[in-house]
């Protein structure tokens, strides 16, 4: 009699809780990127070109929690309220 196994489900699903942390993680790194993004826009207004574009691509390789933050409403609206929220609140006091 031949064994039969059950097909393994391997979906890379993305939970809320962990989207949720992911946002968090992830509204820290686009506050830098930000500001170096706005860095690099004004040099690219006046002496360099593609600076801004570079940049950006570095931040997208360097932020380990932007598809996780993505999966989810929850994990993208946590990191849109980090992203405006802590420069906002530093900025009030």
């Amino acid at each position: 009699m031949p064994i039969i196994s059950k097909p393994q489900n391997k979906t890379n699903e993305v939970g809320l809780t962990t989207s949720i942390l992911a946002g968090l993680g992830s509204g820290v790194f686009k506050i830098f990127e930000g500001a170096a993004t706005l860095g690099a826009t004004l040099l690219d207004l006046g002496v360099d070109k593609n600076r801004a574009e570079a940049v950006e691509a570095y931040f997208d390789d360097i932020n380990p929690f932007d598809e996780a933050a993505e999966a989810t409403a929850a994990g993208k609206i946590t990191e849109l309220i980090v992203n405006i929220g802590v420069p906002g609140v530093l900025h009030l006091k």
